[in-house]
């Protein structure tokens, strides 16, 4: 394949769309772009072949790709990839083996990912963060081409309800993450659910002056603590990085606002392990909004609670915010 020269932001278009990279932050986007190759690639050439493990996946930029499998009978196409088309991914994710055999039909540009040489392996050592919500991102492709393909298997059958739960879970805490919020939870509410999102004010410091390990332990503790909040029922999910959220089912402002006070109270009472001889108390960012109150449709509740929990963390934090308080009217 002959290798051509992409900008970074051609690559950022092409790799928006694969379902892969869906959920990845900036920085890691920047790390898949900085691993993957761009090459024009000549008619008949093979891409890979049945059997091969899959090392890597395509996504056509321009040209054509036919996926055949051949028999006694002949070679049979199964699909034909156009301009747009991802090509192998979930091959990828799942260290399978390719079942057909991909040949370019005309002159094709493909990006691929990762890069010759580089292997999973490689990209765990460099890039540890990145390669884990990759992984996660792959249970859910996984799950989601389970249910998609298999819709006769018992929704209540014990692997089905250990795959969903390893997808919906976020590994490093124990919380529901972010796929399970965007994808599962709507479809399980109902009545008046109040959210509150919480950002931890001077998280940054623990990492900068006490290291990242003892900020993931900080992480544990507030998880812990939500979690606990949610015993009565509701969901304790972890958005990104150090933002959580509580969505609590029967829970009307009054009553969110009592938990809210509670985090608030615990919150110094989490303290770095051992002895650190630093300063330290603990505070939060909240905002608190009600659905439907405040407003009928949930994701946009999700998303003006959540600015409102920023602009709280921005003017210094410590501080609890109701959403109909600060804008005076309806989400």
């Amino acid at each position: 394949m002959q290798k051509k020269d992409m900008t970074d932001h051609d690559k950022m278009e092409l790799i928006s769309r694969v379902e892969l990279f869906s959920t990845l932050l900036a920085d890691d986007l920047s790390y898949v772009c900085s691993r993957s190759g761009f090459h024009a690639v000549p008619e008949g050439t093979v891409l890979f072949s049945a059997g091969e493990t899959a090392m890597q996946f395509f996504i056509v930029k321009k040209g054509s790709v036919s996926i055949a499998t051949t028999t006694q009978s002949g070679e049979h196409e199964l699909a034909r990839y156009m301009s747009g088309d991802v090509i192998g991914d979930f091959h990828f994710v799942i260290n399978g083996r390719y079942d057909a055999t991909a040949r370019t039909l005309e002159k094709t540009e493909l990006f691929v990912f990762p890069e010759d040489g580089f292997t999973f392996d490689r990209i765990s050592d460099e890039k540890p963060d990145t390669a884990a919500r990759l992984l996660l991102k792959s249970i859910s492709m996984i799950e989601s081409r389970i249910r998609s393909t298999e819709r006769l298997a018992e929704e209540n059958a014990p692997w089905i309800r250990e795959l969903r739960k390893q997808s919906y879970t976020d590994p490093a805490t124990g919380l529901w993450n972010r796929t399970f919020l965007d994808s599962e939870l709507h479809t399980q509410l109902s009545g008046t659910v109040a959210v509150l999102m919480i950002k931890p004010d001077n998280f940054k410091e623990i990492n900068d002056i006490l290291g990242h390990v003892q900020g993931d332990e900080i992480l544990k503790d507030i998880a812990a603590l939500l979690i606990g909040m949610t015993d009565g029922g509701g969901w304790a999910i972890r958005l990104r990085s150090n933002e959580m959220c509580l969505v609590m089912p029967g829970t009307d402002a009054n009553g969110g606002w009592k938990v809210a006070r509670e985090i608030q109270s615990a919150f110094p009472s989490i303290v770095p392990r051992g002895e650190t001889h630093i300063p330290f108390i603990l505070t939060a960012s909240m905002a608190l909004g009600v659905w439907p109150s405040d407003g009928e449709n949930w994701q946009a509740v999700l998303d003006r609670t959540n600015q409102v929990m920023q602009n709280v963390w921005k003017e210094g934090g410590n501080k609890i915010a109701l959403v109909r308080e600060i804008t005076g009217e309806k989400v």
